[in-house]
Parts: structure tokens; sequence; C-alpha cells
């Protein structure tokens, strides 16, 4: 009678260790399912984002937030846009949901750098680019930003190291703008041949001063 009663115990356990691990089979399915459509969203998006087409961007991102509101990178992504827009506020808003949901993620410092930036809340970019680099030591965007958000509160050499550093890591037409801040410190240092080199490199490379820049 014993040992009935032990193997009716033991056949319920497997039955519900079976039922268990199909529910979390289907569990882990529908994850991958969310995580594969949300991507394809975002290809879709970075798609219109190169078309110029920001708007329908935008109406991507946000069908990509509903299937899959705890994806980091989508809010980073959508930060970036409105970036492009001259919507610092709303970068703000993104980077800070993306770090809610992952503290790690570089780019969201990053991209909240570059707001605080635009917005001239300079300590606070050059705290989020610390941040990114915790996490990513060789990020050189984050050196980037920092470089500029140095030079605008006064700490000139070390902005030009971090410039120095990321104009190398760039691509060139990428770099231009950062030569053209460097510029900008070698004249605060008063070293106008290094000044004047950089001018020019970041005209041959195609950057034009723009009114909208906080220069």
């Amino acid at each position: 009678m014993e040992v009935r009663v032990n193997h009716r115990k033991a056949l319920l356990a497997l039955i519900l260790a079976a039922t268990v691990s199909g529910c979390t089979t289907r569990a882990e399915r529908h994850g991958q399912y969310v995580r594969q459509t949300s991507q394809v969203m975002i290809n879709e998006a970075y798609r219109y984002v190169r078309e110029h087409k920001y708007e329908e961007a935008l109406e991507v991102y946000k069908r990509a937030v509903e299937l899959d509101p705890d994806n980091d990178n989508i809010y980073v992504y959508r930060g970036s846009v409105y970036l492009t827009l001259n919507d610092s506020d709303r970068a703000i808003t993104e980077s800070n949901k993306a770090i809610e949901l992952n503290d790690r993620n570089e780019f969201a410092y990053v991209n909240r750098a570059e707001a605080y930036i635009n917005k001239k809340q300079f300590e606070e970019a050059i705290a989020d680019c610390n941040r990114a680099l915790e996490v990513n030591p060789d990020f050189y965007p984050a050196l980037g930003k920092r470089g500029v958000a140095r030079y605008h509160v006064g700490e000139i050499k070390d902005a030009i190291r971090d410039l120095t550093v990321s104009i190398h890591k760039f691509p060139a037409e990428r770099a231009a703008y950062l030569y053209y801040v460097r510029s900008k410190c070698y004249d605060a240092l008063d070293k106008s041949i290094l000044a004047t080199d950089d001018l020019e490199k970041s005209r041959e490379l195609g950057y034009q001063p723009r009114a909208d820049r906080i220069y």
C-alpha cells in the first residue's frame, strides 16, 4: 500500500514538473518572438531614419514599445531620433527609461549626455559620460561628448585629451565636429597654429558651424 501511494506521488510530481517545464518553454518561445519582432521593427524604424522620415520612425518605435516595453534599446533608438529633432527633453525622458530598465546601457548615458549639452547642463553631461565609461572604458563616443562638455566648463586640457582619443576612433566624417571643438580648445590655450589646423580639418570634412550650435 505504501509503495502504491509513493508511486502515485512520484507520478503526480513528474506530471507537475512536465507541466511547469512546458509553461516555461512556451514563455521562452513567446519572449523570443517578442524580441525578434521588436528587432524587425527597430530595423524598419532605422530605415526611416536614414531616409530622414522621422515621424514614420517614431510611429514604428511606438508600436515596438507597445509590443516589447522592457526592451531598453528601443528607448535608446527613439531618444536618438528626438536628439536629431532637437527635442532634448524627450531625449532625456527616453534615456531615463532605458537606464531604469538597464543601468549598464552605455548608449543611454551618451544620449542623455548629448541632451544635457544641448541644454547647457555640462556637469550633468560629464557625469553621464563617466557612467558610460564605467560600463565600457573603451566607449569612445562618451569620450567625445565628455570632451565637448569639458571644454564648456573650462577643463581645456582634459577636453583635448578626450577629443584627441575620440577623433582617432571615429570615422573621419563623424570626427569633423570634434576637430572643430578641439580648435576652440586650442584657441583657449592661445595655440593658434594647432587651432587653425583643426579648424581647417573640420571644414575639409564638411563641418559648418550652425546657428543652433552652442558656440
